[in-house]
């Protein structure tokens, strides 16, 4: 069985370069826009969901993020929430590709074709996630002077971003040119692959995580394999982590194969017994306004220190 579970997921990896979801648009493919993962942070669960309404009132009930039996002081709790995979409506197997620019930042666009020398990262993301929107004021600075986003030459970038979060107390723009964006945060959990590599030759599409384990196979690329968890943790998954060494077809393989394996152990042990702990964490954001790495990392930064809202759906309640 995890054989052809292997293989059934390896041939859809291999297959497509963006899979699940809507197929990329043309303003994507052509300026960048679209899914960037996100290395695993905090979310903010609520009782905002219309489900949650009856547990409102009810002062056991735990309200802070991470929910695992216990509140925040070591006290038990009630958990109000729907199990976690009940409450992550959307399954998603997404591919992105990006390229290291000079600073040795990332900036995501569609599938690539390298250039002689050049290093690349190509991640494999396997998700349940939930989409929330988060509402950001973002101002583009060019020589020290705040800018449009919109306003900046084509093909240009500005030297840096700044990203503040819309709250209730931040309703008036920090800037007269900053502009007020909304983006699709995805939360959930998930596992993920990613390949750091180094062209050896130029001309080599990177269009799939299988198409370059055999490039790497035929020495055209090189480079490393990252298997990791987001959101995911206990004994059975980090044992069955495969460890690899070196970017080839069959560490490629072995880590496609760990994805399907693990993802089937989670779907058993969704109430977190049998050593299996599941807490959602941000994985992913779409980007309306392009993708430059310091673009990305400024709304990186400012969603670490103000963790995303989500309004987590509430089981019946029963007094």
């Amino acid at each position: 069985m995890k054989k052809y579970l292997g293989i059934a997921i390896a041939s859809l990896v291999s297959g497509c370069s963006s899979i699940g979801g809507l197929p990329p648009t043309l303003g994507e493919s052509a300026g960048g826009f679209g899914y960037v993962p996100l290395d695993g942070l905090a979310v903010h669960q609520t009782l905002e969901a219309d489900s949650c309404e009856n547990w409102r009132g009810v002062k056991e009930v735990h309200r802070s993020p991470g929910f695992l039996g216990f509140n925040d002081k070591g006290e038990s709790g009630v958990n109000p929430y729907l199990p976690l995979l009940e409450a992550l409506p959307d399954i998603s197997v997404r591919f992105a590709v990006a390229s290291f620019d000079n600073t040795g930042g990332l900036t995501f666009g569609p599938a690539k074709v390298t250039a002689q020398g050049k290093n690349y990262r190509a991640i494999l993301d396997y998700i349940n996630a939930d989409a929330i929107p988060v509402s950001l004021w973002i101002t583009a600075f060019k020589n020290k002077e705040p800018i449009k986003v919109t306003d900046m030459d084509s093909g240009s970038s500005a030297d840096y971003y700044e990203a503040e979060v819309y709250t209730a107390s931040n309703v008036s723009a920090p800037y007269d040119v900053s502009q007020l964006v909304t983006i699709p945060v995805y939360v959930g959990i998930g596992m993920r692959l990613s390949a750091d590599i180094t062209a050896i030759e130029g001309g080599v599409p990177l269009t799939s995580l299988g198409g370059i384990g055999v490039e790497a196979q035929s020495k055209r690329l090189t480079g490393t394999l990252t298997v990791q968890t987001i959101g995911i943790s206990g004994e059975s998954v980090a044992t069955s982590l495969p460890l690899p060494s070196s970017l080839s077809q069959s560490t490629i393989e072995n880590g496609i194969l760990s994805i399907g394996s693990n993802r089937a152990i989670v779907y058993r042990t969704d109430s977190g017994s049998k050593g299996i702990y599941t807490v959602p964490r941000v994985v992913g954001m779409y980007s309306p306004i392009g993708s430059d790495a310091a673009l990305v990392n400024a709304i990186y930064s400012e969603l670490s220190k103000n963790p995303p809202k989500w309004a987590r759906p509430c089981k019946p309640y029963t007094s």
